[in-house]
């Protein structure tokens, strides 16, 4: 089956339509959401980094468009500076754009050090578990 491109005179009405489509899916932007990160810090006596900066994932107009939901469980590496300096994904059957979007997202984020017993500050792994989920009360009026 071949597809046809749209003349220019329905471009203007798509390009609406697309709109729309990108302004609802932006509504989900939001919607992907990150839960408290597990530590992985083994001294009781250290404290955790803190985080003090998150750029939200952005659900994927892929899985938008098909209702994929699922979680990503992001590991971090969190600099002394409290920079992000590696990312992971931990094996899941989630949608690998969901994987990339979560990813790509805790990349940018930035964290207040953790620190040993002794106040300084330390290179931690933590774990983020990033939840792409449609609020299914969002646009039905309530």
């Amino acid at each position: 089956m071949r597809h046809r491109l749209a003349s220019p005179k329905t471009w203007c009405s798509r390009g609406t339509l697309f709109l729309g489509i990108w302004l609802a899916g932006s509504l989900f932007l939001a919607r992907a959401q990150n839960s408290s990160p597990e530590r992985t810090v083994s001294n009781p006596t250290s404290t955790q980094p803190v985080l003090q900066r998150r750029t939200p994932p952005v659900y994927p107009i892929h899985a938008l468009r098909h209702h994929i939901e699922g979680t990503v469980v992001v590991l971090a590496r969190i600099g002394a500076d409290g920079a992000v300096t590696a990312v992971r994904a931990e094996p899941t059957r989630t949608d690998p754009s969901l994987v990339e979007s979560a990813l790509q997202a805790v990349k940018r984020w930035h964290y207040a050090p953790a620190t040993d017993d002794k106040g300084r500050p330390i290179t931690v792994w933590i774990k983020v578990p990033i939840r792409f989920y449609f609020d299914k009360h969002q646009h039905s009026g309530n």
